[in-house]
């Protein structure tokens, strides 16, 4: 094979495995590897790299390299520890990652149940966690709560959306649907609101099991001031959902709420 056959070869692979990359990189990183944004863009970059560089040693070729096996082993070698250290360095960027995205999360946590006066860094905190991990779905949970809360629709429909995503376990679903209630019930929206709650009955009673152990805290809504000033059937209807989902409300409260929302 010539040198020009072998470089117009190896070009036509690169531009087909960029082509086939460009199309199914989301779902390549969706189903099989699920980087972070940051993580994603190492990975871009440090395999551009290599390319760049393997394409120019063989450009500037002056030999067959199937007969020049010293040759080819020297490139083995060569590109065998450049990969190492481009593993290296995604453990090393991982390890950096991953500890700021706990401290966001937490740091975000603690300003949410400080209460309305910390509101405003926790939003901020919880924005900067989801940049480093979006598809969290702990995060997206809190946040979603704290929009809700906060009357913030836009954000709200865009965590929501989220969610929507990536929500799998019935747990998770079901406060999915709390938050767009809860969200319509804040807004008195209470035609939305009774379209959701029919949605949530009809998920309970398929899941009948699925509030056992749900573990979670309506705390930071009941003290909030969106929910005190609320009054009237909104009022009404989201504590008692609130008490539902708690498991508050004995087997005969339970049933009324659900005939009547059903």
């Amino acid at each position: 094979m010539k040198q020009s056959d072998f470089q117009m070869l190896f070009l036509l692979l690169v531009f087909i495995l960029g082509f086939l990359l460009n199309r199914n990189l989301s779902k390549i990183n969706e189903k099989i590897l699920d980087f972070t944004p940051y993580l994603r863009s190492y990975w871009v970059l440090s395999v551009l790299i290599l390319v760049i560089s393997l394409m120019l040693n063989i450009l500037n070729l002056n030999y067959d390299p199937f007969k020049d096996k010293q040759i080819i082993s020297d490139w083995i070698n060569t590109y065998a520890l450049l990969i190492f250290a481009i593993l290296t360095g995604y453990q090393a960027f991982k390890q950096i990652q991953d500890g700021r995205f706990d401290k966001l999360s937490q740091d975000a946590i603690t300003n949410f149940r400080a209460g309305e006066s910390r509101f405003n860094e926790a939003r901020d905190l919880y924005k900067d966690a989801l940049a480093i991990k979006p598809k969290d779905i702990n995060i997206l949970r809190n946040f979603g709560e704290l929009a809700m809360i906060l009357g913030d629709d836009v954000l709200f429909e865009q965590i929501i959306k989220k969610m929507k995503k990536v929500a799998k376990d019935t747990k998770e679903i079901i406060i999915l649907h709390y938050l767009e209630i809860g969200k319509e019930l804040l807004s008195e929206d209470i035609r939305s609101a009774k379209r959701e709650i029919k949605n949530l009955i009809k998920f309970l009673k398929d899941n009948p099991n699925s509030l056992d152990g749900l573990g979670w805290s309506f705390g930071e809504l009941q003290s909030s001031s969106s929910y005190k000033a609320l009054s009237g059937d909104p009022k009404t209807i989201l504590t008692s959902l609130i008490d539902l989902l708690s498991k508050k409300l004995n087997d005969e409260a339970k049933l009324e709420f659900m005939d009547k929302y059903q």
